[in-house]
């Protein structure tokens, strides 16, 4: 996300939304979601200035993404511990 991206992004539960450029192309179009939390970031969400997800914390992210799928063979034996 670069900072022309933040000011048209809102934040949702799970996800960010970033909105088109150009909205007033596309005025038929609610951009109001039902599990959005704010109009607007003030903190932009850069992978490269964020922590890294530890090998600790792999097995409950992977859990709480509510998946039926067994995980990639390659994150199995760090899920094994």
């Amino acid at each position: 996300m670069n900072d022309e991206e933040t000011r048209r992004t809102v934040e949702l539960e799970k996800y960010f939304s970033i909105l088109p450029a150009f909205k007033g192309f596309y005025n038929d179009i609610n951009y109001r979601y039902p599990d959005q939390l704010s109009e607007s970031i003030t903190k932009p969400y850069i992978s490269n200035s964020e922590d890294c997800l530890g090998h600790s914390k792999l097995p409950t992210f992977w859990h709480s993404l509510d998946c039926s799928e067994s995980p990639p063979v390659q994150y199995i034996k760090i899920l094994a511990g």
